[in-house]
């Protein structure tokens, strides 16, 4: 027996030297024999010699023997080894043979107690279980690196071991080498280490390599994206790899670019750095009409005599000239030019007589819907028309309900043109929706409108789609109607005189309804004739 123990950490002495201890203590005493005793005799003399001889005979048969009594914890570091340790080297350093947590380190071996640790890696001799080779060195790409572990691509036999690089010879060496196609060249499938390279398929031994990169078909492990080419720039790159600032998925892979990062990408006509609609460029980054974008990140402004109004433009009638109701720079909407009738115009909802050819615009922003007001004039009355492009025809409201939620047309009229806060008595109000609803009402001495203005209005209505089913797309709608100086309770206009007047194009669509005025200047509603604009009436052909 090498070892006695009773405890997990137990104190060592040695067995031997205590007995000496105990005998040579007992050597000093008399010894009473216990028959003596008995009798009341003693045996005087001290039995020396004879202890002597019992350990001179002990001694060969316990030697080495160690006796552990328990003492203080063991731990790491100590010096004594226990029996979960493998080693104990009397520190807690690394890379000294005997690491911190007391286990041997690759290529070390460790005997003794405290132990003592040496580099066993490179003297050519394999030590099983911690060693996979040693050709003798420490040397690294040599085959078997400086731990004695075997390099990729390569293999070791023998003591020292003899390494030879087997990527290359066209045989499949399993555990290392996921493909050999015969050669160590790169960009051919097979990497010089026999890995397959990105968007590659290998078989066989040697390993036949195919691009499946750009087949359209995504090869889990090998590729993130295929689009079916191998076009750089495109989202999906030639080796098959999402490229920065691009989103793709499917197969084959819809790539489009990550919109909002102020970057201008293949695939976006703009990008402003935020994902927002109404602003020039679209939360896809793509130009919303009536907008000019440029730059990275795209600054965007209005485009104004396109027609459209958008962004802080106040008007828009489609052209770039002034003193038509809208400014050059489409910031001041304030006179709209009135064309005289020389013949009676057809109430019709056709619009083609000459004298409809000058316009204002109006846009609904929110819906996209375009609504194109004309007016004319003669000394009967003035002539009102709207052409609308809609896709969603909508009007519900009852006779004098809020008829100005649906679908239609409004306009506020100031006859003596005294730009009062509030209306006056001459100031009138009518709304007409496509549903044939119409509300009047006048302004009264108090500021405000009441319903006791009842014109004799001809009117028509024309309807490009279906009323009432957001399910269908429609074209827009058409409405025409003529109103007569007598029941405005004015006499004609002379030539170049004004009138404040304010138009709407109201919208209906599912979740709600949008008016869009053509000039609202103090900010308030369109009940302050204050904030009108002017209609000026051109003269009599001939005058």
């Amino acid at each position: 027996m090498r070892e006695a123990t009773n405890h997990a950490s137990l104190r060592a002495f040695s067995l031997p030297r205590w007995i000496a201890i105990q005998f040579s203590s007992w050597a000093d005493q008399e010894l009473v024999h216990p028959y003596h005793r008995s009798a009341g005799q003693t045996a005087p003399g001290r039995p020396a010699a004879l202890l002597a001889v019992l350990v001179a005979a002990l001694s060969p048969l316990l030697a080495g023997c160690v006796v552990r009594f328990p003492d203080a914890p063991q731990r790491c570091g100590d010096g004594v080894l226990s029996l979960e340790e493998e080693c104990d080297d009397g520190n807690e350093q690394a890379d000294d043979g005997c690491s911190p947590s007391c286990a041997i380190e690759p290529g070390w071996a460790c005997s003794g107690e405290p132990s003592v640790c040496s580099y066993t890696c490179g003297d050519g001799s394999i030590d099983t279980g911690t060693e996979e080779c040693d050709d003798g060195n420490e040397q690294a790409d040599d085959g078997c690196s400086p731990s004695c572990a075997m390099e990729p691509g390569w293999t070791c036999t023998g003591e020292p071991s003899v390494c030879s690089y087997t990527c290359g010879d066209g045989s499949i060496d399993t555990g290392t080498e996921e493909c050999d196609d015969g050669n160590q060249q790169a960009d051919d499938g097979c990497s010089p280490s026999c890995a397959m390279e990105q968007g590659w398929t290998c078989t066989g031994e040697p390993s036949v390599c195919s691009y499946t990169c750009g087949d359209g078909s995504i090869d889990t492990g090998t590729e993130e994206c295929d689009d079916g080419n191998q076009q750089a720039d495109d989202g999906c790159s030639p080796s098959c790899a999402i490229e920065q600032e691009w989103t793709c998925s499917g197969e084959p892979s819809v790539c489009v670019p990550r919109c909002g990062d102020g970057r201008l990408l293949p695939g976006e006509e703009c990008d402003d750095g935020g994902l927002e609609d109404g602003d020039g460029c679209s939360l896809t980054c793509t130009l919303e009409r009536g907008w000019s974008c440029s730059g990275a990140p795209s600054a965007c402004t209005p485009i104004c005599g396109d027609g459209l109004v958008v962004g802080q433009e106040v008007c828009d009638d489609a052209n770039l000239v002034s003193g038509d109701g809208c400014s050059s720079d489409c910031t001041v909407a304030s006179r709209y030019f009135v064309r005289h009738s020389d013949a009676l115009p057809a109430i019709d909802a056709l619009f083609d007589e000459y004298q409809w050819s000058q316009s204002i615009i109006l846009q609904n922003s929110q819906t996209g819907a375009v609504g194109t007001y004309r007016i004319i004039w003669d000394d009967n009355g003035l002539y009102f028309a709207l052409d609308a492009q809609d896709p969603d025809l909508e009007a519900v409201a009852p006779q004098g309900g809020a008829v100005y939620q649906d679908d239609g047309m409004e306009f506020f009229l100031d006859p003596n043109n005294d730009e009062s806060t509030g209306a006056l008595a001459d100031d009138v109000h009518l709304i007409f929706s496509i549903a044939d609803e119409l509300a009047t009402s006048s302004g009264s001495a108090g500021g405000g409108y009441s319903t006791t203005w009842s014109p004799a209005i001809q009117r028509i209505i024309d309807l490009g789609g279906t009323l009432n089913q957001p399910s269908d797309t429609d074209q827009g709608f058409r409405i025409e109607l003529f109103v007569s100086w007598n029941d405005i309770g004015v006499a004609p206009p002379t030539s170049l005189q004004e009138m404040g007047i304010d138009i709407s194009f109201n919208d209906r669509f599912p979740g709600g309804n949008v008016q869009t005025w053509w000039t609202n200047s103090d900010g308030g509603w369109a009940g302050g004739p204050s904030g009108f604009g002017k209609i000026v009436f051109l003269p009599q052909m001939g005058q």
